[in-house]
């Protein structure tokens, strides 16, 4: 059973070599693995001249590809199908792998187990990392138990397309495979079968605008609904370190443009529901209106904005948001025919 590894980057060319250089102490052969950096830019901070000297200096086997920027759904789709293994691990090009045998772990849950796409436990701060190294032991990961973390509501997105993370508590929660519907894809490794049921929706690039969010909620959800066993796990960790972004991602605290797009994405993904008939329009209509008025854990609806946060333009923002939303999905679901 063959690995790819997917990266996409842009313009994080320090971030990346931390990343890649974390790679070098994995334990499993190189003849399993490949890794497959996608360059979603291209970028102008001398990424590319790295990356060859890497590839020429490194025994890991590199693929580099170079592309105009389209948005990291198309990244992770281009780099799908350049891929060659049975699975395929996307990740970002700002995590650090501590165990060396974090793949060849990953591999074996895979061959052991139904499991379709599975991600890892991602730790945020130095004092995560010293838990999970305290706690880890090779012999709590011989016995594969699993959980379902809707008892938990953990990892999940509800009828009412609420979403729900609070992958924290996993730090504190038995170690095992746990069922779930939703996770970030800074690191969700999936059979290639999946991708071939399921492809990324680059159209988040132009609906969520460079906020970028909720293309990896749509590619799960379809998963999910195809019948593909979505999992996460403890018994794999990383750590996130969450570097420098494109300093003209301004959109990701400006409050007015993160509720329009947060809002966006969220209404183009329900919407989406409906036109493929995953869910039916009474469910529709209840989910968009519940939560372009009141919303949920991870976005906040018009009258939250206004009631509670008494913001009037981050009020707007989300109305016109959903009316986008809509607009979008109908449009792409046209072309699409």
């Amino acid at each position: 059973m063959k690995l790819s590894i997917v990266i996409p980057t842009y313009n994080r060319k320090d971030d990346l070599s931390k990343t890649l250089l974390s790679f070098e102490n994995q334990e499993l052969s190189r003849k399993d693995w490949e890794i497959i950096i996608v360059d979603n830019g291209p970028s102008t901070d001398g990424t590319r001249d790295f990356i060859k000297e890497f590839i020429k200096t490194s025994k890991l086997n590199v693929s580099y590809f170079c592309l105009s920027l389209q948005g990291v759904a198309y990244a992770r789709s281009y780099g799908a199908n350049c891929a060659k293994g049975d699975i395929i691990v996307q990740i970002d090009d700002d995590i650090t792998l501590h165990s060396s045998k974090m793949l060849s772990r990953l591999i074996s849950y895979f061959k052991e187990s139904k499991i379709d796409v599975l991600g890892a436990l991602e730790l945020k701060s130095k004092d995560d990392l010293i838990k999970m190294r305290n706690l880890e032991s090779d012999t709590c990961h011989d016995k594969h138990m699993f959980f379902d973390l809707d008892l938990f509501e953990v990892g999940r997105m509800d009828k009412n397309f609420n979403m729900y993370t609070g992958f924290e508590k996993l730090l504190e929660m038995p170690s095992g495979i746990y069922k779930c519907t939703s996770f970030r894809s800074c690191f969700m490794a999936a059979r290639s079968r999946v991708y071939e049921s399921v492809p990324w929706d680059s159209n988040y690039a132009i609906v969520g605008g460079k906020v970028s969010v909720r293309e990896e909620t749509d590619f799960l959800y379809r998963s999910s609904c195809e019948g593909f066993g979505i999992y996460y796990t403890n018994k794999l960790y990383f750590e996130h370190r969450c570097g420098d972004r494109d300093k003209s991602l301004n959109s990701r605290g400006d409050n007015f443009s993160k509720a329009y797009y947060y809002s966006c994405a969220h209404s183009y993904l329900i919407t989406k529901a409906f036109l493929s008939k995953r869910i039916s329009l009474q469910r529709f209509l209840c989910a968009w209106a519940y939560q372009s008025l009141i919303g949920g854990d991870k976005t906040k609806g018009f009258l939250m904005y206004l009631v509670k946060n008494k913001s009037f333009l981050c009020a707007v923002a989300v109305l016109l948001g959903y009316s986008r939303g809509v607009i979008y999905s109908l449009w792409f679901n046209k072309c699409k025919k």
